[in-house]
């Protein structure tokens, strides 16, 4: 199981991929003794991105990933404090675990027809009833807010956007990287914004297969008060965004529901 980082602030046409691969090679031959072994070098491959100002780098494992981290804002390239992060989309194997036993209760609960223990699951119900045709190989089933979950749920300080990103927007990089930053820069005019969230297949070649499905093909906003959270709801229903499908609707979602989403 390989690992990925996102690094950035790199210094365009003069860093290259060598030079990256080179770096991160270095830098965890002393953590990781066998990488010294020919065939088990940190690096497996390096993805810049076309302008140069930031790239994907593909380590061998999750551990080599977690302690690429620590090279963040302590190594320079060409003058410049190079960032290191996880990509966005990053599932943390932890909490996939933990959305994955609470997505089994809830479908343990929806098959015997147990709506209010699915309810206090924060409204999450399976994409598929149990008779429905399987999922794409190696695609889980994620749930999905129904219409009516949506419109029950109180005013909290967590939203809902449909609308904002399109099938074409999860499957191409930076385009989805484009969607976090525009989506974020015009969500902070109403307020703090705790965390953003677009979720997005981990096979982006699958996002044009899932999208409106599940939780695909929505964002989700965390704002640092509920006031926030209703300017925002109230600016942005009806607009429509670059990048977006379509005029935007807004809901508010419970923090479980937040939570669960990966």
């Amino acid at each position: 199981m390989c690992g990925n980082v996102y690094v950035g602030n790199l210094v365009p046409g003069l860093v290259s991929e060598a030079a990256l691969r080179q770096l991160f090679d270095s830098a965890l031959a002393a953590a990781f003794p066998d990488s010294a072994n020919p065939g088990m070098e940190p690096v497996i491959s390096v993805s810049m991105h076309s302008d140069g100002r930031y790239a994907f780098v593909e380590l061998r494992t999750p551990e080599m990933a977690t302690s690429a981290l620590q090279l963040s804002g302590q190594v320079q390239l060409f003058g410049q404090s190079i960032s290191v992060g996880r990509p966005s989309g990053y599932v943390d194997p932890s909490k996939a675990a933990a959305a994955a036993q609470a997505a089994a209760a809830a479908l343990a609960a929806f098959s015997a027809g147990d709506t209010s223990a699915a309810a206090a699951l924060g409204n999450v119900v399976p994409v598929q009833s149990p008779t429905a045709a399987a999922s794409p190989a190696g695609v889980s089933p994620m749930g999905v807010l129904t219409g009516s979950a949506l419109a029950a749920t109180p005013a909290t300080s967590y939203l809902c956007l449909e609308g904002t990103v399109s099938g074409e927007t999860l499957t191409v990089d930076e385009d989805y990287m484009k969607a976090i930053k525009n989506l974020k820069d015009e969500c902070v005019k109403y307020g703090q914004v705790v965390q953003l969230k677009i979720p997005r297949p981990a096979d982006a070649k699958m996002a044009h297969v899932l999208y409106g499905t599940g939780f695909y093909g929505k964002a989700f906003v965390q704002f640092a008060d509920a006031g926030a959270a209703a300017r925002a709801k109230e600016a942005l229903t009806g607009m429509i965004l670059t990048g977006g499908q379509g005029q935007v609707a807004v809901a508010y979602v419970t923090q479980e529901v937040f939570a669960a989403i990966i």
